[in-house]
């Protein structure tokens, strides 16, 4: 780097899992380690090393680690956080949870920050945080993405993890509510069923209760990354019922195939939705859920809906390379040997 000092970046457990905050971890590894040395260190190789001078991107999931280790903080140590996500950003969380103890004692200690999104850096200065920021929001996907005709009727994707925060549970409820016999439409739910058993369980319960739901939403497991363009393909619309999203890569991923989005209104999603015309943001998913259902009864509505969004497919853009060497050199500058 010129100068600057080593980039250590300790990855969190489970970095090789399905994940929004993963893949994008991932591609900017690859990327720093393309344009100069970087190491790795697993959380628990971190936690039982030898503290050494140099730059280290922590991942805002080991928020916990980070409290604990500070106290063994050297000299010529810097401490960058890779903002994902934060509990203070987690809908329906009690203001006393311990978790938003942890994560005001752990931020107010980091030397600069690592925003994913505008949205990000302006929510972490709308907390009264001053520290350096630099953001870097994924460039579009390395996926071929080609003009395609609609095909009818509604199939929609959603791309999440069964998590609470995704909204997937509270989404299907309302839909069972909306739909009718003659509705013709199909929902594949594409993402992980293992982080939270008993959410997952009640996601497929849900399904199995109901009639009109049994014969139209599919729950397909978690696909991987390369598999995702075939979803995305077979897709013409994109529903994310998540309340919360820092970046949104999946909702990025279906801008970049050319899909209509249907969405809740939360975090960064609405700078991926030109509304009324590429797609919808709702405040509630019953109010999501109504407007699926009444999408999938208005052929003509889909059909202006996926034109628009064929014709604003996010294809150009940065590349992890050049946004790699972006942040090295706000490092370099930052943090001089």
């Amino acid at each position: 780097m010129g100068g600057a000092q080593p980039v250590v970046v300790v990855r969190p457990e489970g970095h090789e899992e399905v994940s929004g905050g993963n893949l994008y971890n991932r591609h900017l590894l690859q990327a720093l380690a393309d344009c100069g040395e970087l190491r790795r260190l697993s959380v628990a190789q971190w936690t039982e090393a030898t503290q050494e001078p140099g730059i280290y991107l922590i991942d805002s999931l080991n928020l916990v680690e980070f409290v604990s280790m500070y106290p063994r903080r050297v000299e010529g140590q810097h401490f960058v956080l890779l903002v994902h996500h934060l509990p203070s950003l987690e809908p329906g969380l009690v203001p006393h949870d311990a978790s938003l103890q942890i994560e005001r004692e752990a931020l107010a200690r980091f030397d600069a920050f690592v925003a994913t999104s505008e949205y990000t850096q302006s929510y972490l200065a709308s907390l009264g945080y001053q520290q350096r920021v630099h953001c870097l929001p994924p460039p579009p996907p390395s996926f071929s993405s080609v003009p395609r005709p609609l095909t009818q009727p509604l199939h929609a994707l959603m791309a999440c993890n069964l998590v609470p925060r995704k909204g997937v549970l509270e989404f299907l409820l309302a839909l069972a509510e909306e739909l009718e016999a003659s509705d013709s439409l199909v929902i594949d739910i594409v993402g992980r069923t293992d982080l939270e058993p008993a959410y997952a369980r009640a996601c497929a319960e849900c399904i199995a209760a109901s009639e009109q739901l049994r014969t139209r939403v599919r729950l397909q497991g978690a696909s991987a990354y390369s598999e995702m363009p075939a979803w995305y393909q077979r897709a013409n619309l994109f529903v994310s019922a998540s309340a919360m999203e820092t970046y949104g890569i999946s909702l990025q991923e279906a801008k970049h195939f050319g899909l209509p989005i249907f969405a809740m209104i939360g975090g960064n999603s609405a700078n991926h939705v030109a509304a009324g015309i590429t797609g919808e943001l709702y405040p509630s998913p019953a109010e999501l859920a109504k407007a699926v259902v009444g999408l999938s009864r208005s052929p003509s509505s889909l059909a202006e809906y996926f034109r628009q969004a064929q014709l604003c497919r996010e294809t150009t853009g940065s590349s992890w390379p050049a946004e790699a060497q972006r942040l090295r050199l706000s490092l370099e500058a930052w943090f001089p040997s």
